[in-house]
């Protein structure tokens, strides 16, 4: 939107990829979202970049701060590469993306770690933390921020990796999901809480991790699964902004007080 307008084009495609966090000034939010397509100008099919909206008490500003900068996310690499996830860390100093193939095996599927500059919305030090397993869909940081979380749906997967190694791609360690018969999940995470919830794409069915998630360099124990009366769920939960939704009255007073 636009001030004082309602239902105004921001732009032309997008991945299914967007998040939001609040500004460094803790009253203002950005609103990220990744291009889709083969443009390398406008803001339009720009499947080479990220597009950060500053949503003030005005409204939308426009143009976006554009950060060309990671893997493109086009038909052209991956089909399916518009699926997937993206996440802002806590602080909002960090961003993690997902990229999905079909494929198992495709190398253009991966788990992107960024840095975030809550000040200027620029996106920037792109590194690959996972890749090759085809069908990552999820991505969550942990409270602290010291760990990322990413979801493979088939087979599937929960993989943790320590943001504070030196070597962030080799601290990879896989968290086993125990349930019978195996389950396609998809991630979705309660806001202000230290669990995480999957739910199953093809049954109506949860993954929930124990009480609470242990943010430690040693996975957590398997996790379990339960049912819920209903149908099963679609690809994913509704993405939790937790950014925005998990940050604390004195988190968002800190915040203004610094301005």
């Amino acid at each position: 939107m636009v001030a004082a307008t309602k239902n105004t084009l921001l732009t032309r495609g997008t991945a299914e990829k967007m998040t939001g966090v609040f500004h460094k000034n803790g009253c203002d939010i950005w609103i990220i979202v990744h291009g889709w397509g083969e443009a390398t100008s406008g803001t339009e099919n720009r499947g080479d970049s990220f597009l950060a909206y500053r949503v003030t008490p005005a409204g939308v500003q426009s143009p976006p701060i554009i950060s060309t900068v990671g893997a493109r996310h086009a038909p052209s690499v991956s089909p399916q590469g518009y699926r997937g996830q993206m996440k802002v860390s806590p602080d909002g100093e960090q961003l993690a993306v997902a990229r999905y193939s079909e494929t198992l095996g495709d190398n253009s599927s991966t788990v992107e770690l960024f840095a975030f500059d809550a000040e200027t919305g620029i996106v920037s030090n792109p590194q690959i933390v996972d890749q090759g397993a085809g069908r990552y869909y999820g991505v969550e940081f942990s409270p602290s921020r010291n760990y990322l979380y990413a979801t493979v749906q088939s087979p599937p997967q929960l993989l943790q990796f320590d943001l504070s190694a030196t070597n962030i791609t080799a601290s990879k360690q896989v968290i086993p999901l125990n349930q019978n018969p195996r389950l396609i999940w998809a991630p979705c995470r309660p806001p202000r809480t230290t669990r995480f919830t999957w739910p199953a794409k093809t049954r109506p069915a949860w993954a929930l991790s124990p009480t609470p998630i242990p943010w430690a360099r040693r996975p957590p124990t398997p996790t379990t699964a339960w049912r819920w009366a209903g149908v099963a769920a679609g690809w994913v939960c509704p993405t939790s902004i937790k950014a925005l939704c998990c940050a604390s009255e004195s988190e968002r007073k800190s915040r203004l007080a610094a301005r």
